[in-house]
């Protein structure tokens, strides 16, 4: 590093790297734990200088105070030393994390402590900064910023500590936001696709319904739960499609018949079935189909009953 009236140049074996304007005379130029040092001279007072710790990464001043003329600058035992040309010796410890969040949070400098606690790789720490951004900014009425914070706490805060702010405000949209993250990463209950279903019934987002119920892949979500919540609020294509794709072949039947009357795609259903499934559900909704269809149901009932191989056999 070299020091000019103008800026701060930095070197490497390659040549000239970055500068830094910070103007004035320097009379010292160091190191320490990541932070630039600076003697800078004050020019309207020829005997006086100004010690600045500068935080390059979060381009801050970390810490600044008046002094005399600096005769020499140590660094021993973890900590800065000054001595000065009459004779005192100024030493600088560095503040531990907890005292520097702190400080950070009074100043509302939410993203420089977000900078800090990450590098300090502590999952449970970094989730708590943005925690208290995040109540920062709902505070402030920035509720699409807030949310965007809590969501990156998922997995460490507690769900119901944002679900629970955002059912007061009322912001459902933020709320089917952070639900559906919590089931992307895998962390959602029963409860939680109860209430992403029921915001997405209640925005009348079918087409996010549909990704979210038809989506590739595995169901991310409670079968059961989602059939009934599905069912409950007149979704019945959704609810016997979850059914059909999790081999809940009473659900599917259920919907079927008892909510939209579909005989003769019932019918169908059970022919696709093995035998011992097409007679298991024939027990079950026979009542139902004898009462609407007779003549197909005694049709399915003797095909059963005449079905080859022991395994295959009705018990009564």
């Amino acid at each position: 590093m070299v020091g000019l009236p103008e800026a701060v140049y930095f070197y490497d074996a390659d040549g000239r790297g970055p500068c830094w304007a910070f103007e004035g005379e320097k009379s010292f130029v160091g190191w320490f734990r990541g932070y630039l040092l600076l003697v800078i001279g004050d020019q309207r007072r020829p005997d006086k200088s100004v010690f600045n710790i500068y935080d390059l990464k979060n381009k801050l001043i970390a810490y600044s105070f008046p002094i005399g003329k600096v005769a020499h600058v140590l660094f021993e035992w973890g900590n800065i030393i000054i001595l000065t040309d009459d004779h005192s010796v100024i030493y600088l410890g560095e503040k531990d994390m907890e005292s520097k969040l702190e400080l950070l949070f009074r100043k509302s400098l939410y993203t420089v402590a977000i900078n800090l606690v990450q590098s300090q790789q502590d999952a449970a720490a970094i989730a708590e900064v943005l925690r208290k951004y995040g109540d920062h900014l709902y505070g402030k009425q920035d509720y699409d910023e807030a949310m965007a914070q809590y969501i990156r706490t998922i997995g460490q805060l507690e769900p119901s500590y944002v679900i629970q702010k955002f059912l007061d405000a009322q912001r459902i949209h933020n709320l089917t936001n952070y639900l559906e993250k919590l089931h992307e990463k895998g962390l959602a209950t029963p409860d939680h696709t109860t209430l992403l279903i029921n915001c997405f019934t209640k925005l009348k987002a079918v087409a996010k319904l549909d990704d979210f119920i038809k989506g590739d892949g595995e169901l991310r979500f409670d079968v059961e739960t989602a059939v009934k919540v599905c069912r409950a609020a007149g979704y019945h294509q959704h609810a016997m499609y979850v059914a059909k794709k999790a081999g809940e072949h009473e659900w599917y039947l259920k919907i079927l018949l008892e909510d939209l009357g579909g005989y003769d795609e019932a019918f169908q259903y059970i022919a696709s079935l093995s035998l011992y499934e097409s007679a298991l559900r024939l027990k079950q909704y026979g009542k139902i189909l004898v009462c609407h269809k007779p003549a197909e149901t005694i049709d399915v009932l003797l095909g059963i009953c005449v079905g080859d191989g022991p395994e295959n056999s009705i018990h009564s």
